[in-house]
């Protein structure tokens, strides 16, 4: 028996997705996980009935799910056990997701040294329809070839460096906010030890990852439209949150 009642939904996701240096995603889709933490007392009846439920594809469920009645009407019932348990898990490929954000990022090498621009930016048609999203904790990988030496970079916002044994350009953003959000740099090759000349990276394609949390969101489109308990004496506290997570985001640089 709990003192005090309560159930809280969370709704997790995480994007995984290849875009082309066009700017094309050429493959994405959405990893999903519905987590649930019960407090509540007695064997009660939990309900829960989702907005856009047909993002629930290759779906595996907890075994307290009643399998019959998703079926026939795509909503989760349930006798949930005690504590935390994922409830629901899936996975949505979808190549047309729009992501929440503009990012681009180029590198060209010149005859003297090489030259890096990166940008990222949140993408108003869509943060303005979510007024309680939040773009978090943004990082930007880019992996550059080994012919890079060096590296002098600068940037708008966060902080941003070059790791000269992993030749991987590291910036930190932090929250991605309303402005746009622009780093440079300047690339110093390596010399070749025979007669000292540049070494120029072949056109080479370099690829740059991206990491981020984004609160009071979900990619899909999957909301939780009423959280019914019924069984009981009491009315419990309910609550639900969602968070979208990248997953495995590799962007090719133009």
């Amino acid at each position: 028996v709990y003192a005090s009642n309560e159930v809280y939904v969370d709704i997790v996701e995480s994007i995984d997705c290849i875009v082309n240096g066009n700017g094309q995603m050429v493959s994405g889709g959405v990893n999903g996980d519905i987590q649930v933490n019960s407090k509540l007392s007695g064997i009660p009846e939990v309900l829960l009935t989702m907005r856009n439920p047909g993002v629930l594809q290759n779906v595996s469920f907890h075994p307290c799910v009643r399998l019959h009645r998703f079926e026939r009407d795509r909503a989760l019932s349930f006798i949930p056990p005690d504590g935390e348990f994922t409830l629901a898990s899936y996975w949505t490929p979808d190549t047309t997701l729009n992501l929440p954000f503009h990012f681009t990022v180029s590198v060209a090498y010149h005859a003297e040294h090489g030259k890096l621009q990166i940008a990222a930016n949140p993408k108003l048609s869509v943060t303005m329809q979510h007024k309680q999203m939040l773009i978090d904790k943004f990082v930007v990988n880019v992996r550059l070839p080994s012919d890079i030496a060096s590296a002098t970079l600068a940037c708008q916002s966060g902080n941003i460096r070059f790791d000269e044994e992993t030749k991987v350009v590291v910036w930190h953003i932090g929250k991605l906010a309303g402005q746009e959000n622009k780093a440079e740099g300047t690339l110093v090759y390596a010399t070749d030890p025979k007669d000292g000349s540049p070494r120029i990276p072949a056109e080479e394609k370099s690829t740059s990852q991206l990491s981020f949390v984004i609160k009071g969101w979900a990619i899909s489109g999957i909301r939780l439209d009423a959280c019914d308990v019924t069984g009981t004496s009491y009315s419990p506290y309910k609550a639900s949150r969602y968070t979208t997570t990248s997953g495995r985001m590799d962007f090719r640089v133009a």
